[in-house]
């Protein structure tokens, strides 16, 4: 088994990385690969929504699409 990530942070393309770290429980990972587990991503989702509010950087036009019609916005 490789490494395994004790905590998580929001990121982006820019190289902008979140200050607050959130923890990741070992219970809730168990041997799964990160993208399987069940995992919160509240926090690190809100840092970066917060990020891109401040910074204003405008979506690439497939990705302004995919948002325009989600259901959340």
């Amino acid at each position: 088994m490789g490494r395994i990530a004790a905590r998580r942070s929001g990121r982006c393309a820019c190289g902008w990385r979140g200050a607050a770290e959130y923890p990741l429980g070992r219970a809730t990972i168990d041997d799964r690969p990160l993208y399987e587990a069940d995992i919160d991503l509240t926090g690190p989702l809100a840092d970066w929504n917060a990020h891109l509010f401040l910074v204003r950087v405008p979506l690439p036009e497939p990705l302004a699409a995919v948002w325009a019609t989600s259901p959340s916005s």
